[in-house]
Formats: structure tokens, C-alpha cells, sequence
């Protein structure tokens, strides 16, 4: 699948022909794959479980599509906007270009179905496409640790805030699938250059910021609220 085909955002119906037709692409493949030389099968191969996991992407999304468009979720004409049609262009080269995982696929949804649904204006559609840009730049682990911040947080309970740094990287850890710290350490410099955690206060760095919401900013909230549950 060429990026080309991908960043045609003024062409709405090139968009859905992709969606509901993708296995026309695998097909494409196949017949280079049949045709070509033995010493070329080894890379051959490794593109070929790309295209097939793509194309299984492509196919799922497709088919969520047109079953919100039935149950009156998401905007028939939704590909009418600028800002739907750049969200889902995002999505699509995340597809192409980045092969995500479950979660991250997941999460991506979501948003563009938020941007996407019969409510959504002019203010929705534009922090969709925003939150969309910057979830392309998280990991799994990165998703599940803004879950598990989001889901900590009790308004009012003395138990649920977080003091310190080490605290907060013990109480995540903790809560998160594998239970190591440093999994939490090396994904939280990115949260905070993404600027949905809070940065570290005191000259060696064991103070943080937001400690009520576990170091989650309004932008990261607002992420959290936007994608619901991952993992």
C-alpha cells in the first residue's frame, strides 16, 4: 500500500474504497509475491505478514465504520469535513507506517469515532484530530500508564493522591499488566514531552506536580476521557 494512496484528503470516496476494499491490495501483493525469485522470498515474506496484518486492520475498521453509520453513532457524510477526513488520514498512515498493536489501534479509534460521531462539532472534530496526532506518538505501555493514572484518581480521597516521584512510579508500576518500575521510567520522560504528565519539581527531581490527578495534565485527561479503557 503506497503513502500516496494514504494522503489523498481531499478525496473522500478514495478513502472509503480503501476501507471497504482492501484485500484488492493483498491480491496486488500475492501476484508480485508468486512472481518473484527465490533469493527475493525472504523479505518478500516479512512484507507479506505486514500487508496481511494491515489489511486485517483495514478490513476491522472498515467494518466498525459502516456499523456505527447503522446504528445512527457516527455521521453518514462524516468524510464531509476536513478535520474528519485529516483524522482518519492519520489513522490510516498509522496503519501503513506503524503497524500498531491492539491497544494502540484501539485507542486511535476511538478518537477518530469521537471526531466522527452524530454530536461532534466543529470544536470536537478539531481536538480529535489534535489527540490523534499526538496518540501516534505513544507506546502501549505509554497508553496503559495514563490508564492507570485516570483510573487512580478519587476526587477528595486523601488515599488516592501521590506525594513524590518514587511514589508514583511504585503505585503505577504496580497497577500496571508486568508490575516493573522501570517500564515507568523509561516511557515518563515522553509523557511529559508530550505534556499529558505533569514534570518534576525540586532540584534532584523527586517532586512532582498534579498530585491529585497522579501527574495527569488537563491535555492528558482529556486523552484519557477520549479513549476510555486500553489494555
Amino acid at each position: 500500500m503506497s503513502k500516496e494512496e494514504l494522503v489523498k484528503v481531499d478525496e473522500s470516496e478514495s478513502i472509503e474504497e480503501l476501507l471497504n476494499k482492501p484485500t484488492l491490495k493483498i491480491a496486488e501483493f500475492f501476484t508480485g509475491f508468486l512472481k518473484a525469485e527465490k533469493n527475493e522470498w525472504k523479505g518478500s515474506a516479512g512484507r507479506l505478514v505486514q500487508a496481511l496484518v494491515k489489511n486485517n486492520l483495514l478490513m476491522q475498521l472498515g467494518r466498525e465504520i459502516n456499523t456505527y453509520i447503522k446504528e445512527g453513532r457516527i455521521k453518514e457524510d462524516y468524510l464531509e469535513t476536513d478535520l474528519n477526513r485529516l483524522t482518519l488520514v492519520e489513522l490510516l498512515k498509522c496503519i501503513d507506517e506503524d503497524s500498531p498493536d491492539e491497544n494502540r489501534f484501539e485507542a486511535m479509534k476511538k478518537i477518530f469515532f469521537e471526531g466522527a460521531s452524530i454530536d461532534a462539532d466543529g470544536t470536537k472534530q478539531a481536538l480529535s484530530y489534535e489527540l490523534m496526532k499526538v496518540c501516534r506518538k505513544l507506546s502501549s505501555i505509554d497508553l496503559l500508564i495514563l490508564a492507570v493514572c485516570h483510573d487512580s484518581i478519587d476526587e477528595g480521597a486523601k488515599e488516592s493522591t501521590v506525594h513524590s516521584r518514587e511514589q508514583w512510579i511504585g503505585q503505577v508500576s504496580q497497577k500496571l499488566p508486568f508490575g516493573y518500575k522501570e517500564f515507568v521510567e523509561l516511557r515518563e520522560e515522553n509523557l511529559e514531552k508530550l505534556h499529558l504528565i505533569s514534570g518534576r519539581t525540586y532540584s534532584d527531581g523527586s517532586g512532582i506536580r498534579n498530585q491529585t490527578t497522579w501527574r495527569l495534565t488537563p491535555l492528558g485527561t482529556k486523552l484519557c476521557e477520549f479513549i476510555g479503557e486500553v489494555g
